[in-house]
């Protein structure tokens, strides 16, 4: 009898939410979802025109796109027990030389005991 009573209550709870998201309608007695008889479909607007300062900047950004790289470094760090836990961090850089000289932020490699570089 114990195991009844919770068992009829959630088939209750749980009839009760389907009518209601089913069966009823809304406060005036609409539906709650409604289907347009008629879609019109318009063509997104053009490229934007942009200053002399917003081209420079793109120009700037395309020149510097092929020499940007993704850093992955390892660090570890020690739990409350002092046991070694990896700390992975992510950043980017730039390839600032032909043989291969990365230029990043110092907090992107600070401690670390591994760094992945990849570039895509």
């Amino acid at each position: 009898m114990k195991l009844l009573r919770p068992v009829l209550l959630a088939v209750l709870l749980v009839l009760t939410f389907y009518l209601v998201t089913t069966r009823m309608g809304g406060p005036s007695g609409d539906p709650w979802v409604t289907r347009p008889a008629h879609v019109e479909l318009t063509q997104a607007a053009g490229p934007a025109n942009y200053d002399s300062e917003e081209q420079n900047n793109i120009a700037v950004y395309k020149k510097a796109l092929p020499s940007v790289v993704n850093i992955t470094s390892t660090a570890v760090t020690f739990d409350f027990f002092y046991g070694a836990v990896p700390q992975q961090g992510m950043g980017s850089g730039f390839v600032i030389d032909a043989e291969g000289h990365i230029l990043t932020n110092f907090h992107v490699v600070e401690g670390a005991r591994q760094v992945e570089v990849t570039h895509e």
